[in-house]
């Protein structure tokens, strides 16, 4: 498939709504199967990666690329605009994204809120483990309970 054709995350979002059971599916399976970093683009860093912050890389940097991942699943677009490696890089470090939840208005309380916890610059303030990422989405698909913040965020 040439790049001109490719179907992208970015396309479907800016033209479809996404449905909720089908973004919990989604964000269920993207955490379970990522078990490595994602060595990607820029767009996709944490802010450890960027090697300019003295910290060791743990699987909290990954969640923050799931947060990017999350955010961009249900905006349709990144949680950062950058051009250059160095705006990636400040980006990355210094720059708190809009929340999801004021991009497309939609969205529930909580997800915004799961996925800002993700985004935190600081290691301390993000979730600390896949599980209990894992969890909190789960109880949120189960119960139904997106618009409440009576679950724990992590």
């Amino acid at each position: 498939m040439s790049e001109d054709n490719e179907l992208t995350l970015r396309t479907v979002m800016n033209t479809h709504q996404i449905d909720l059971r089908l973004f919990y599916s989604i964000a269920l399976q993207v955490i379970k199967v990522l078990g490595e970093r994602h060595q990607g683009r820029l767009g996709y860093i944490s802010p450890e990666q960027t090697g300019r912050m003295k910290r060791p890389i743990d699987q909290r940097s990954d969640l923050y690329v799931v947060g990017v991942l999350l955010y961009e699943l249900l905006t349709g677009e990144l949680p950062f605009k950058a051009v250059t490696m160095n705006d990636w890089i400040h980006a990355h470090m210094a720059v708190i994204p809009v929340p999801p939840r004021t991009v497309r208005p939609g969205i529930p309380q909580l997800l915004s809120d799961l996925v800002m916890k993700l985004l935190s610059k600081s290691v301390e303030y993000r979730c600390q483990s896949f599980f209990g990422l894992l969890d909190d989405l789960s109880n949120a698909q189960r119960n139904g309970r997106t618009q409440e913040r009576s679950i724990p965020l992590c």
